[in-house]
């Protein structure tokens, strides 16, 4: 739009039968026509008036009886356009072509059907399509471009060829006879057998959109992701963007042409590239990095370096002329720069638009700005004034990126909302014009895509939804993927379902990446005992690593990427040190790194056609993954780390009269290893020799052990641990390359073997590498029968390790006596507490004291008030620290969020001052909740609580808190509830 015209009542029309409407402006008119601003008189008279209040009076009155007209008499017509309900905009001296072509348009999206019309599976004679990443149609309405996950068909078996590829359709119509009254013509797709653009192999497809370069040519413009080990063994993240012309969305169709530099480009930076954007007028591509933007040039490939305050730009679009840069920042406000100033400074910055996912310039009112941000909210700006024209609040998005769509006329804004529901609203004036199922958005895997057009198939005013989602799903549930074996060979493909058509199938994965419903991805891995057992261990983790790939991927980013970042010397002697130790580790452990080799080639996605299982001891980032816990002591070992462990809460509680009995888990950790999962493995292994065959367990992508740890085991045995912090740094002195197994490791392997309480403990012990120590707490939920009198022995045993030395006792005494046994990061035996350095501490606060410190009081004086599950969840999930007179300290202010059973590290005050750092302001605290009881054990179920705590404490977003830390792949707001996990897998 141009500039505010101030001109006064002499001012005649330009044109004629002019829209003008009351505008966001007191005393002005909007001339739709022009695109100018005209004062608005009083009063005034003469031949060349321009607009008076009372002809603004005498439209809105004219316009409120034709609507109660149209409602009472039209038959033709069910909806009526209703009176805006975010800003009033009212049309002037009669109706036009213009607003007789948008009532067409809203009245047809009124009465959009709640089902599909026509559904069609995309299967190409090579390819099985699976989610879709983008999709868009040609002007003529007969050609659509997508992007989907594809899994290539071969005579042997279905495999997977790649990751992604570019699709081209062309839509087709077929009459028939209109007898039962249907419809008369049926629109299908027809679908090549050869398939168009990029295979995208080991990448991830970050971001994707189809653009016009120029009159003649449509280019497909896309980032890819994946992580890479240097020569130096370093993990680095390799981004390529890259360009290339989509010739059906062309008019130029010579192949030599299409071949052009200018529409064929790679270009590859080593950062995380989140979003692109083309600039027409420029020729060139704004890149969305973590801590600023770029400019790229297509024909130089140089690069211009645009400041975003420091913050991951989440979004990106150009104005329309192509001068100025819309950045949607993580955790910030939406701001512009001026790509015609020598520094690109930032001249505007849109308040209230806090972590934008989505954002777009619109090309019929050039002025207006659109923005999604992370609670849903949509807006509509005037960027001439900073000020929002429509905001629309019925659109649900806890996350970052909502599947969204402005139409090519921008008269209609899409949106699939997280609650599986699509809307449609009125860019005129913001009002809801539908809303359908389609897929839940919130699984990634079954993301929908969607499309309007005008004229599908060809045809004027034949409108269209157009949505493409996954075509491989059993239910809305989960994702199956099965591992097959080849008759007489021993090796593997990956088929998508259920089963194994034609061959042995060796293991079937289940997967649901519910992160952004519950806070969790949800993960069964079966095995069959049609082979042997490293064959089924190697195919477990084949399985896990396929259908997890994206969370490893976010959780390798967010938690082990900058390990070695400015520590060259301490990663040097800790890569010496791992080398080393799987190089003793390759004659101890076999079947742990068979899956483990698994989950590797599955997150590496080998091309070639067929997996033959092996066993494979490297440094990758799988590996890494594995060592969470290790690192905590690792980094003191090697002169690192000069913070304590990470901290967790455990509780093991008798119900009243002995009818029930409870284990819960509250792990503690920086809110960047917030990628869950919840698992369940169950392997075809000799029952008697391996009576953990079967286990559920919280965990994070990737990683085969739980590390929070909270384990339920068919051996009957639950398993929890909370860490213990090692004070007494000359204990390292134990810590050795050979003749040593990580804790990870050996939990993996006594609970697999042991059969017992006292079992697991023994077999843990052995092979003690001094890395995370813990305190573990076994129950054996065998010994335990509702009602009855208890065992004297055996229920329950407690391990506590040091470098060194390991010690366990039998604590059922313990149980019996006072009814419950808590777990809180401080050990219970004396001479674990003396040589660790607590005791030493505790002399000087009672923080580190067993006794005495606030989880000690708090557990000691509320245990009492468990008595079901829910009450259970209450108590670990406990936070009241501003009243609780056992989160006091001698602090400013008076309190610290890290004393209570579920810990906020980020709601205390920066500026406040603590006793140590550990009450203090940080980057820590509670990230989740799981608890069982004796019949929910039986089944190996548990319930579970994805995030940190709130409800009294405020909710915690990534969009508001001051922590800075990475967080690919976690949502935006942690405001879930309590799930309980339905395993699909049976046990005996």
């Amino acid at each position: 739009m141009n500039e505010i015209d101030h001109t006064t009542n002499e001012q005649q029309l330009s044109h004629g039968n002019a829209i003008v409407e009351e505008s966001d402006i007191p005393g002005f008119a909007y001339d739709s026509v022009t695109k100018r601003y005209y004062r608005v008189q009083p009063q005034a008279s003469g031949p060349n008036i321009g607009f008076r209040e009372s002809d603004l009076r005498g439209n809105r009155q004219h316009n409120l009886f034709m609507a109660k007209r149209e409602q009472c008499c039209s038959k033709s017509c069910p909806s009526v356009l209703w009176l805006p309900k975010m800003i009033q905009r009212r049309e002037l001296y009669g109706s036009s072509v213009s607003r007789f072509t948008r009532l067409v348009t809203e009245g047809a999206l009124r009465g959009v059907r709640k089902k599909p019309s026509y559904i069609q599976k995309g299967y190409t004679d090579i390819d099985t399509l699976h989610s879709c990443h983008y999709v868009d149609i040609s002007d003529d309405g007969k050609t659509i471009v997508g992007c989907w996950s594809v899994r290539g068909r071969r005579d042997e078996g279905w495999r997977d060829t790649c990751g992604a590829r570019l699709i081209c359709f062309k839509v087709t119509t077929s009459h028939y006879d209109n007898t039962k009254g249907v419809c008369w013509s049926k629109f299908g797709l027809k679908i090549p057998s050869s398939t168009y653009g990029a295979n995208l192999v080991k990448s991830n497809l970050m971001d994707i959109c189809v653009e016009p370069v120029n009159d003649n040519v449509t280019c497909a413009l896309y980032v890819t992701t994946q992580t890479i080990v240097t020569m130096h063994n370093r993990f680095s993240t390799l981004s390529r963007v890259c360009i290339e012309p989509v010739a059906e969305f062309s008019s130029v169709h010579d192949s030599a042409e299409l071949r052009l530099p200018s529409y064929n480009m790679r270009w590859t930076c080593q950062k995380y590239v989140h979003a692109l954007a083309f600039n027409r007028n420029r020729m060139g591509i704004g890149i969305g990095l973590e801590e600023n933007a770029l400019l790229l040039d297509i024909s130089t490939e140089q690069t211009i370096r645009i400041n975003s305050l420091k913050r991951s730009v989440m979004s990106l679009s150009f104005s329309a002329d192509g001068n100025l840069l819309f950045m949607g920042l993580l955790g910030n406000n939406v701001i512009c720069s001026d790509l015609r100033m020598n520094n690109r400074e930032t001249v505007a910055t849109y308040n209230d638009t806090e972590s934008v996912g989505w954002l777009k310039t619109m090309r019929t009112k050039p002025d207006m700005l659109v923005t999604e941000d992370h609670v849903g909210i949509i807006k509509f700006w005037d960027i001439r004034v900073g000020k929002p024209l429509i905001r629309i609040e019925d659109n649900i998005n806890p996350y970052n990126k909502t599947p969204m769509h402005l139409e090519k006329d921008e008269r209609i804004l899409f949106s699939a909302t997280s609650d599986g529901i699509t809307r449609a609203w009125s860019t005129y004036n913001g009002e809801k014009l539908c809303e359908f199922p389609s897929h839940d958005p919130r699984n990634s895997s079954r993301k929908p895509k969607l499309v309007y057009a005008s004229n599908w198939g060809g045809f004027s005013g034949n409108a269209a939804i157009l949505i493409a989602t996954g075509s491989d799903f059993h239910d809305n549930y989960y994702e199956y993927l099965s591992a097959c074996r080849k008759k007489n060979s021993n090796t593997l493909y990956t088929n998508s379902g259920l089963r194994c058509e034609k061959d042995i199938q060796v293991a079937l994965g289940r997967f649901r990446n519910a992160v952004n419903e519950t806070g969790w991805g949800i993960l069964e891995v079966e095995t069959f005992n049609d082979v042997d057992e490293m064959t089924q261990a190697f195919a477990a983790g084949l399985l896990e690593g396929v259908l997890t790939r994206q969370l490893i991927t976010y959780h390798f980013r967010n938690t082990v990427e900058e390990i070695c970042d400015g520590e060259e010397e301490y990663c040097k002697k800790l890569f010496a040190y791992l080398s080393k130790n799987l190089e003793w580790i390759k004659r101890t452990v076999n079947l742990t790194f068979a899956q483990l080799t698994g989950i590797n080639y599955g997150y590496l996605k080998k091309a070639s056609t067929m997996y033959k299982p092996i066993i494979s001891f490297e440094l990758t980032p799988i590996y890494m993954i594995q060592l969470a816990g290790e690192v905590f002591d690792l980094e003191k070992v090697f002169g690192k780390n000069k913070t304590d462990a990470t901290h967790c809460s455990g509780l093991i509680k008798l119900a009243p009269d002995n009818a029930d009995l409870f284990i819960a888990h509250v792990s503690m950790s920086s809110y960047e290893t917030m990628n869950r999962i919840l698992k369940f493995y169950k392997f075809a292994f000799d029952k008697e020799k391996v009576p953990g065959y079967a286990t559920s367990f919280s965990s994070y992508p990737g990683v085969l052990a739980s590390l929070d740890d909270f384990i339920l085991a068919s051996s009957g045995l639950a398993i929890i641990e909370t860490t213990i912090s090692i004070f007494n740094h000359s204990l390292y002195n134990a810590v050795r390359s050979d003749g040593q197994l990580h804790c990870w490791i050996r939990s993996i392997i006594a609970t697999k073997l042991a059969n017992t309480a006292k079992q697991w403990m023994q077999i843990f012990a052995r092979y003690n590498s001094g890395t995370y120590n813990n305190q573990w707490s076994v129950l054996d939920y065998k010994l335990f029968k509702p009602n009855e009198k208890l065992p004297t022995n055996n229920l329950l045993w407690v391990l506590e390790q040091t470098p060194g030395l390991v010690i366990s006792h039998d604590m059922t005494w313990f149980l019996k006596n006072y009814t419950y046994w808590p777990s809180y990061n401080i050990p219970y035996f004396k001479i674990i507490s003396e040589i660790s350095g607590f005791k030493e501490k505790g002399q000087l606060l009672d923080w580190y004291k067993w006794e005495s410190c606030p989880r000690a009081k708090i557990f000691k004086r509320d245990h009492h008030k468990v008595i079901n599950l829910d009450t259970l969840q209450k108590l670990m999930r406990y936070n009241d620290y501003k009243h609780d007179e056992f989160s006091k300290c001698k602090c400013i202010p008076p309190y610290s969020a890290e004393a209570s059973i579920s810990t906020r590290g980020d709601l205390n005050p920066p500026n406040g001052t603590y006793e140590i750092n550990a009450m203090g302001h940080r980057n820590h605290g509670s990230i989740d909740y799981k608890g069982t009881n004796y019949h929910l054990f039986k089944n190996l179920r548990f319930k579970a609580w994805g995030g940190p705590p709130y409800d009294p404490l405020p909710v915690f977003s990534w969009a508001t808190t001051n922590i800075q830390a990475k967080h690919y792949g976690q949502p935006t707001v942690w405001q879930f509830k309590e799930i309980e996990t339905q395993w699909e897998t049976v046990l005996p």
